[in-house]
């Protein structure tokens, strides 16, 4: 009993690495978290237990969530590198999200970039920042270049597609332009930047409709749309594929 005690000390913590609230398929082998189990924890387990908790992911469209329980979820995880808040704009939970080592975020920045400039140290760690549907001044675009360790961007707001340009030009670290826009959609609005986007091969587009589960593959296995907008953009650079091709088949289908 005691050695089967300490295993499971040493274990549980394991398996609270990752954490997806009430998401209706769940990773093969990773465990589905409610808020019952995850608040009764909260209650019950001392602070160090939450250390080993790396990725988060809360949205509404796998089950409710108020500000009550993330705060509380929030206050807890304080080593999260990986963020997704596909329900509230970031100003809202600024003072939990500001402290944490943040390298993978995303979430709507409309209400927080009125108020913070991207120099703000929410984003001191930030590699990949995907910005959902965040409404994004000419301004704010440019000043994403400030961002010190930015490499990969998405968007899901097709009017964004226009400050693209800018976002090349400036943002000189960037590997990744991703937006997440049906290419119908872009050729029908925004035909006359792609002559110029075409050319560069980091701008890629795509569809990623199974979003949660594309995320879970790249916690647990290192494969999402991000690396694969890695591989199709170095295909490009080699001629594999027509440099000019920009649109990447929907990544959703491509994963199981």
């Amino acid at each position: 009993m005691l050695v089967a005690s300490r295993v499971k000390k040493w274990v549980e913590p394991l398996l609270y690495q990752t954490i997806a609230v009430q998401y209706t398929a769940p990773f093969d082998g990773y465990p589905n978290f409610t808020w019952d189990i995850l608040l009764a924890a909260i209650r019950s387990k001392p602070p160090s237990f939450f250390h080993s908790v790396r990725h988060i992911h809360l949205s509404m469209h796998h089950g409710s969530i108020n500000r009550t329980n993330a705060e509380a979820l929030l206050s807890v995880c304080t080593r999260v590198e990986n963020l997704v808040l596909h329900w509230a704009d970031v100003l809202d939970l600024l003072p939990l999200i500001a402290p944490l080592p943040l390298k993978y975020f995303t979430a709507d920045f409309t209400q927080f970039f009125l108020y913070h400039p991207p120099t703000h140290r929410i984003f001191t760690h930030i590699t990949h920042l995907a910005l959902g549907g965040t409404v994004l001044s000419a301004e704010k675009a440019d000043e994403l270049s400030l961002v010190p360790r930015l490499t990969h961007l998405s968007f899901e707001r097709s009017a964004l597609v226009g400050l693209s340009l800018r976002l090349l030009d400036t943002c000189e670290s960037l590997l990744v332009l991703i937006a997440l826009v049906v290419d119908s959609e872009i050729h029908n609005n925004h035909r006359q930047y792609l002559s110029a986007l075409s050319r560069d091969p980091r701008f890629v587009t795509m569809t990623n409709y199974r979003y949660l589960a594309d995320w879970q593959r790249g916690v647990h296995a290192g494969t999402d749309y991000w690396t694969r907008a890695e591989d199709f953009i170095a295909r490009r650079r080699s001629g594999e594929i027509d440099a000019l091709n920009y649109n990447l088949p929907d990544a959703s289908k491509l994963v199981s």
